[in-house]
């Protein structure tokens, strides 16, 4: 739980950034049930919108009403799926807490724009239960 606040604060710093209709249609996605658990939680007072995710039961919930023309991705990297995209920027580095747990420090907020498929025939091939 620690490194959550800076987390979702580097989230709504980007989100921030977003013009309207960017914004309206951003998605908010991470790999891991915490971080979509944390934005959730801590989000609302954010004006952050609930998380889409891979992990677990975020995964079931699917990508809800997204489109992922404009996504926001809290991860380590993107690896391979940066590819899946036509555009991806780092809008926001995650402040580091030194009582993190190592897999959530060093955390990047990447602007993912232009989904090259449509969400709903990526979202198979994102789930994970580890």
């Amino acid at each position: 739980m620690f490194g959550w606040e800076a987390q979702v604060d580097a989230v709504a710093r980007a989100y921030a950034r977003l013009d309207g209709p960017a914004r309206e249609d951003c998605a908010i996605f991470a790999s891991n049930y915490g971080r979509c658990g944390a934005i959730d939680f801590l989000g609302d007072s954010r004006g952050l919108p609930d998380s889409i995710g891979s992990h677990n039961n975020y995964w079931i919930w699917g990508p809800r009403e997204s489109t992922g023309r404009t996504m926001l991705i809290l991860a380590a990297d993107l690896g391979d799926r940066a590819e899946w995209f036509d555009s991806v920027e780092v809008a926001e580095q995650v402040v580091p807490d030194p009582y993190a747990m190592p897999y959530e420090s060093g955390l990047k907020v990447f602007l993912c724009r232009g989904l090259k498929r449509p969400l709903a025939e990526v979202w198979p091939e994102l789930r994970h239960y580890d």
